[in-house]
């Protein structure tokens, strides 16, 4: 873990961040920018589109270089957080590493084929606006460069037709998840705190993954 990275991230949030994020009604940005100002002495934040537009894709970090932020902290900018969603930048500065379930069957046909124990779920882990969970892993110290790894599947969109989709990410280093507290730009729902358990050890098989890349 680099200098710049907390071992904060690796505890509960404070009880009062998790009520702040998880009573959001609204789309007030004093109360998100309250969120991720205390968020940004935890992780390492960015600031990421909350919509799509013509020529801009909802979730992408705004600035260019963003991905410094796995690497070292930046200081948090208030203005640049002004109707924009947060992401967390994962890797060494927020010392963090995380499982981004996309398609829930696909991904619990995985852990089952693969004879994986539900134990991956005891970590913090984040809710989002899809009702889909983010489960955060503590980033390992052992310098490996752990990056980005999806797993694909396939699915049935109509008869005899079948499309292949991502049924899962793990996002490490020059990789982004969108932060608790973010606005989801399809549902309107928020990013909330499903889980304020302690960040556990990355599973070896989500180590293994990444490896593989």
């Amino acid at each position: 873990m680099s200098e710049n990275s907390t071992n904060e991230s690796q505890t509960p949030l404070p009880i009062e961040l998790v009520e702040a994020i998880n009573n959001l009604k609204d789309f007030d940005d004093f109360a998100r920018l309250d969120i991720y100002s205390a968020l940004s002495e935890i992780f390492s934040l960015i600031p990421v589109r909350t919509y799509s537009t013509k020529t801009k894709v909802a979730k992408a970090p705004i600035k260019r270089g963003w991905t410094e932020a796995c690497y070292t902290k930046k200081e948090f900018e208030a203005f640049d957080y002004i109707s924009n969603n947060a992401g967390i930048a994962c890797g060494l500065a927020s010392g963090i590493i995380v499982l981004d379930v996309d398609n829930i069957k696909l991904f619990d046909l995985y852990i089952r084929n693969h004879h994986i124990d539900s134990s991956y779920t005891n970590t913090f882990t984040v809710k989002t606006g899809s009702g889909k969970p983010h489960y955060y892993f503590k980033y390992p110290k052992d310098q490996f460069t752990y990056g980005r790894y999806q797993e694909w599947g396939e699915i049935s969109v109509c008869s005899g037709i079948k499309k292949q989709v991502v049924a899962f990410d793990i996002l490490g280093c020059r990789s982004q998840v969108v932060a608790p507290g973010s606005i989801h730009p399809v549902t309107m729902q928020f990013y909330t705190i499903q889980d304020n358990l302690p960040i556990a050890d990355a599973p070896e098989w989500v180590l293994d993954l990444c490896r593989k890349e």
